[in-house]
C-alpha cells in the first residue's frame, strides 16, 4: 500500500516536470521546474522500491543512486542553464524582471 502510494506521487511530480516544459516561458525556468521535479518524483519512486523490497542491501544501492541523482541533476540543470543563457539567441521572457548576470557584467 506504502508502495503503491509512494511510486504514484513521483509519477504526479515527474508528470509535473512534464507539463512544467511546456508550461514555462524560457530555458532558465524549464531547467528549474524539471531538476526539482524530477529529482523529487525519482526520490519518490526510490523510496516505494525500499519499501516494496524492504533489504538492507537494496537501502543502500538506492540510497547512493539518489545521491548521485540529486548531486548529478542540480549540477547539470546549472550547466545546461549557465549554456543557454550565455547563448545570445536564447532569449529571457518578457515576464524576467531581474537579470543578476547581466548586471555582474555591466560594473
Amino acid at each position: 500500500m506504502l508502495t503503491n502510494i509512494s511510486i504514484c506521487m513521483g509519477i504526479s511530480f515527474i508528470l509535473i516536470a512534464a507539463i512544467g516544459i511546456i508550461r514555462m516561458p524560457d530555458v532558465l525556468t524549464r531547467m528549474s521546474v524539471v531538476s526539482k521535479a524530477i529529482t523529487f518524483g525519482l526520490g519518490f519512486i526510490l523510496l516505494g522500491i525500499i519499501i516494496h523490497f524492504n533489504d538492507t542491501s537494496t537501502f543502500i544501492k538506492v540510497a547512493i543512486i539518489y545521491i548521485f541523482l540529486s548531486l548529478s541533476t542540480s549540477i547539470a540543470a546549472s550547466v545546461i542553464g549557465l549554456a543557454a543563457y550565455n547563448d545570445k539567441k536564447t532569449k529571457l521572457s518578457d515576464l524576467t524582471f531581474l537579470d543578476e548576470m547581466n548586471d555582474e557584467k555591466k560594473q
